[in-house]
């Protein structure tokens, strides 16, 4: 049997180079086309096509989460990386405005950590996120697959237990198929009987339309024709 992916998945990796950590994560549920969302900083923007033709080559259909986060293992902090004089404008150029127009707007420090804020980087330290990033994709996408693999697996065996079942309930009918005819026409019979000593039947147009009725519920052929697809 080929193998079985389920649309349901999650992949994760994870690279160090020095004093940088970057996480891919990627989480795919079942989706009717193919959707792919980044959610990751603008630095990663010049690569996003990349990655995207990457899961492209190797998928044809779902909806996927791709999470790309990096942080520095040393002991600076994202505050570290705040621009002070980007800050300063910032703050300059709200308290002009909120004092011209009579407002009074409250600034929690944790805005300054957005990407507007921080140092420019430069070029090599974007590059080298790039190799990072481009290093692990590949290597969460595998882990994505085997996730998929295993989760198909399960609803392989799941599948398997309801066709056992299907099978079970099938050898009964077709045990059943020659003789369920007999029992309904000894039925009907009995029923024609009680109805004749209350008034009179045409006993031949009846048998006419017990045969016409048993033909209708032979089940001969719906029981090949399952049997042809079982077997498939």
């Amino acid at each position: 049997m080929a193998q079985v992916y389920s649309m349901t998945g999650f992949g994760k990796h994870e690279v160090e180079d020095g004093n940088i950590q970057l996480t891919v994560e990627i989480k795919t549920v079942n989706h009717r086309f193919k959707d792919v969302r980044f959610k990751m900083s603008s630095l990663f923007a010049p690569i996003e096509l990349e990655l995207r033709n990457i899961i492209n080559d190797n998928f044809k259909r779902g909806s996927f989460d791709v999470f790309i986060n990096f942080k520095r293992v040393d002991s600076t902090t994202r505050f570290d990386d705040i621009d002070e004089s980007k800050v300063a404008a910032f703050i300059e150029k709200v308290k002009n405005i909120t004092t011209a127009q009579g407002l009074d707007i409250g600034v929690r420090p944790t805005e300054f950590l957005r990407s507007e804020f921080l140092k420019d980087q430069n070029e090599e330290f974007s590059e080298k996120l790039w190799d990072l990033a481009r290093e692990a994709f590949p290597k969460a996408l595998e882990s994505l697959k085997e996730s998929r693999a295993g989760e198909g697996q399960k609803l392989v065996e799941v599948l398997q237990d309801h066709r056992k079942e299907y099978e079970s309930y099938f050898a009964k009918i077709e045990e059943m198929a020659d003789t369920f005819q007999d029992a309904v026409k000894e039925r009907l019979q009995k029923r024609f009987e009680e109805f004749q000593t209350a008034m009179p039947v045409d006993e031949p147009r009846f048998v006419q339309e017990i045969i016409f009725y048993l033909e209708k519920m032979d089940i001969h052929e719906e029981i090949n024709r399952i049997k042809v697809h079982l077997n498939n």
